[in-house]
């Protein structure tokens, strides 16, 4: 049997999944994926909105999530999204074996600045709500990311961390503690040698 492998970062809004996941692409050969990317229509409209998902939909998309990810097969993934609950991640762990969930959290402070600043889908007041659901797996490891990232571009440090928000740049880098972390994480899973 052909699997996916790879990391799924998860976690509530602002935490720098994404920068997590473009890291790994950009420095360990991962290929990124960013899961909101298949959102479907409805769900969209919630989040403009302002809106929280209900059960139904956030069941939904973890599947539309498991079949459209089955096409990963020919090298490590590193898909971010922030899958709140344990029971949809647990659907996606069962059909995909080969992904390591990995929890990002990040200083409360960091998530308000960057939700703050209108470049994320979800904004403040909904980001505490959806913050406020998630659900802890604890046998998943846990990666405390502390970068900021500033909406014009400029480059944001914070604990020894940058990144630029223009996601075209090639300047991704992670606070080297959240590297090592990060490295043994994917040592222990067997992503990398």
């Amino acid at each position: 049997m052909i699997v996916v492998r790879g990391c799924w970062f998860y976690g509530p809004p602002g935490c720098g999944k994404s920068h997590c996941a473009r890291w790994l692409e950009r420095w360990r050969g991962f290929r990124y994926i960013d899961g909101d990317t298949f959102l479907p229509y409805d769900m969209l409209e919630c989040l403009h909105e302002g809106n929280s998902f209900n059960d139904e939909q956030r069941e939904r998309f973890a599947r539309i999530l498991i079949e459209k990810i089955r096409i990963y097969t020919y090298e490590p993934v590193a898909i971010a999204q922030a899958m709140l609950l344990r029971k949809h991640r647990d659907l996606i762990k069962a059909a995909h074996p080969g992904l390591v969930f990995i929890l990002v959290t990040a200083d409360e402070n960091v998530v308000k600045q960057r939700l703050g600043q209108g470049t994320n889908l979800v904004n403040q007041h909904l980001g505490a709500s959806m913050r406020s659901i998630l659900e802890i797996d604890h046998r998943d490891p846990i990666l405390h990311n502390t970068c900021s990232a500033s909406a014009t571009g400029e480059k944001t440090e914070v604990g020894g961390s940058s990144l630029f928000a223009d996601k075209d740049t090639a300047e991704i880098s992670l606070h080297p503690s959240v590297v090592q972390s990060l490295d043994s994480i994917l040592e222990q899973a067997s992503l990398i040698p």
